[in-house]
């Protein structure tokens, strides 16, 4: 193999190792922003499970944390 072809072959290797990297860091990104509106709406479910615990009568076993 030439030292061109060689040249040209390791640049394509570099230019798609930098796309993979790049759709990584794309995906990351989505990966953080689900977790953030994941942890967001656990919160919320944790607010409106209070607010029934303390509406409703003693009961056990109801609203209990599986």
């Amino acid at each position: 193999m030439t030292t061109a072809k060689k040249d040209n072959n390791a640049t394509a290797k570099v230019k798609k190792g930098e796309e993979l990297l790049a759709v990584l860091k794309e995906l990351l990104a989505d990966g953080a922003k689900i977790l953030e509106s994941v942890s967001a709406l656990n919160e919320r479910l944790d607010a409106i499970e209070e607010k029934l615990n303390r509406a409703l009568p003693p009961n056990p076993g109801r609203f209990t944390r599986i």
